[in-house]
């Protein structure tokens, strides 16, 4: 009996093991296909990015001198982030990248392919996907907002994984050719609403004081 348990635990593993699809995780590295990483309108940067304008790629993508390194103009690094599950409820962030690195080929506000290997989702399975980004202060889209700095983030999109198994493996692309829909716009909360947050929370300490 004990045999038998191990070698259905055994196989259970191998199942989960082999079953895991996969996604390339790019946004383009040619400006027809690149969903751009961009700064948000000027009442939206920080004080130090106000004025600061590049429309060579149609907005004002996050400027990447010599694909170094991704920074913008008030020195913030900005990181790109695959939200991964089965449905809307169970999205995790499953990778990071940054927006740019020393490749050559890459435009402003792109960041390079990525293979990625998703536990939660079996080859051939449809996921669902969401893609951020963010101040790389920060760990993630949520904190990034939570904390007043630059993020932004994609509609929520569906897209069938490759990987082994059934369907046999093939290279899913999360970029344009997927469905997600860019560019991805950077924002930073106005003053104004981190005001009213203050005041709903006082407000709640209130009420829960004069219950």
């Amino acid at each position: 009996m004990k045999k038998l348990l191990l070698t259905l635990a055994l196989v259970g593993v191998a199942a989960v093991a082999f079953g895991q699809g996969t996604v390339n995780f790019n946004n383009g590295t040619t400006l027809a296909n690149a969903h751009q990483i961009i700064l948000g309108p000027d009442a939206s940067r920080l004080a130090a990015d106000v004025g600061w304008v590049n429309t060579s790629y149609g907005g004002t993508a996050v400027y990447t001198a010599g694909d170094s390194g991704g920074n913008i103009p008030s020195g913030k690094i900005i990181e790109a982030g695959l939200y991964a599950g089965t449905d809307v409820g169970s999205l995790t962030l499953v990778t990071t990248v940054p927006v740019t690195t020393s490749l050559g080929s890459l435009l402003d506000g792109t960041f390079p392919q990525l293979a990625v290997t998703l536990g939660s989702i079996a080859p051939g399975a449809t996921g669902t996907f969401q893609i951020g980004a963010w101040d790389s202060t920060y760990a993630s889209f949520a904190a990034a907002r939570a904390g007043g700095g630059y993020a932004g983030i994609s509609a929520v999109f569906t897209s069938t994984t490759g990987g082994v198994g059934t369907p046999p493996s093939t290279a899913v692309n999360l970029n344009n050719a997927a469905g997600w829909v860019g560019p991805i716009v950077l924002t930073v909360p106005e003053p104004s609403l981190f005001a009213l947050a203050g005041l709903g929370a006082a407000a709640l300490l209130v009420f829960r004081r004069r219950k």
